[in-house]
């Protein structure tokens, strides 16, 4: 029987395994993580359309590229400004009450990883500059690269970790408020891992 992450890379081939609402017949944890298995899938289908666009953006090197590549990030962006959209059940709460926690908590952690890595590559670099250490210009250069390779990522995921926090903690009191005065939103997208499709059962 196939494992989570074997069914997760046949979630994204079939692109079409989640349902509008959660099982009558499961408890909250249980449809918890059925949203969370549905919104890794869709987070890792994105991650494979960031990964083309920027790999056309670096073939290619044009201004069409790049503009694809930042409209599709403004996009995603856009998505998650729900700061004052209705709840539509308890799981929505509990997405906003992650991303104001264990979201940040890992970024930090990520930003943190990937500085100290940038660190170590610098420190590479300058030791053959320096000449302490065996190298050439070709690696050096490699390391220096490696180094703003980190260093980008690690501001990267410290301005997601920031932008989780501020966006969630504002969330976790203006959506209850909305939701109070509008009422709840319709469950009308897909938010949980269906495991009763076909696919799911591959």
């Amino acid at each position: 029987m196939p494992g989570f992450f074997d069914r997760t890379k046949q979630a994204i081939v079939n692109k079409s395994l989640g349902k509008k609402e959660p099982d009558a017949k499961q408890n909250p944890v249980e449809n918890y993580v059925d949203h969370a298995h549905f919104l890794l899938i869709k987070s890792l289908q994105k991650f494979d359309t960031l990964k083309e666009k920027y790999g056309k953006l670096e073939k290619d090197e044009t201004k069409a590229s790049f503009y694809d590549l930042l409209s599709f990030i403004k996009k995603e962006a856009n998505k998650h400004l729900t700061i004052c959209e209705k709840l539509r059940d308890g799981h929505d709460y509990f997405d906003e009450v992650v991303g104001a926690t264990a979201i940040p908590a890992l970024g930090m952690i990520a930003s943190t990883a990937a500085l100290g890595m940038a660190i170590w590559e610098g420190a590479q670099a300058l030791a053959i500059h320096a000449g302490f250490k065996e190298g050439t210009e070709k690696e050096k250069s490699a390391h220096l690269e490696n180094a703003g390779t980190m260093l980008l990522a690690s501001a990267a995921a410290f301005v997601g970790a920031v932008a989780s926090f501020l966006k969630s903690a504002i969330s976790l009191v203006t959506r209850p408020v909305v939701t109070a005065i509008e009422g709840f939103a319709a469950q009308d997208k897909d938010r949980f891992y269906d495991k009763n499709s076909i696919a799911a059962k591959l």
